[in-house]
C-alpha cells in the first residue's frame, strides 16, 4: 500500500497547519511543534539528543510551504528556518485529529 500525500494545505489561524490527505484523514499540526522537531541535521546534530522546547518557537509563522518530490514537504518559518525536509510518513505520524493539537505550553515531540 502506498503513503497517503496531502491533497491540500492551509492555515488555521496564524499558529496551525491544516493537511487533508489522499486517504481522507485530515489533520492538525502546532507550527512551533513542527518547527521544535525540524529534521534536518543543523537542528538534530546527535541522534537521540532532545529537541529544542516548543516555547523557543511560541508564535512562530509559516512562511510558504513546497512538494519535494513525491515524498516530503519542505516547510519555511518566520525565523527564516528552511531547511527541514518533513516526509509524508513523518507528517502522518505527528499529526492531531480535530481539537487534539496539544496547547503551547505541552510537551509534544515526536519520533518517526
Amino acid at each position: 500500500m502506498s503513503t497517503p500525500i496531502p491533497t491540500s494545505a492551509e492555515l488555521e489561524g496564524e499558529h496551525t497547519l491544516v493537511l487533508r490527505w489522499s486517504d481522507g484523514r485530515t489533520l492538525w499540526y502546532a507550527l512551533d511543534d513542527l518547527r521544535a522537531n525540524c529534521p534536518c541535521a543543523p537542528c538534530n546534530p546527535e541522534p537521540g539528543a532532545p529537541h529544542a522546547p516548543r516555547a523557543a518557537f511560541d508564535g512562530i509563522r509559516l512562511n510558504s510551504l513546497d512538494e519535494v518530490g513525491t515524498y516530503a514537504l519542505s516547510l519555511k518559518f518566520s525565523d527564516g528556518h528552511s531547511t527541514g525536509i518533513y516526509t509524508y510518513e513523518r507528517l502522518l505520524a505527528c499529526g492531531h485529529p480535530p481539537g487534539a493539537v496539544p496547547p503551547p505550553d505541552m510537551p509534544a515531540n515526536f519520533e518517526v
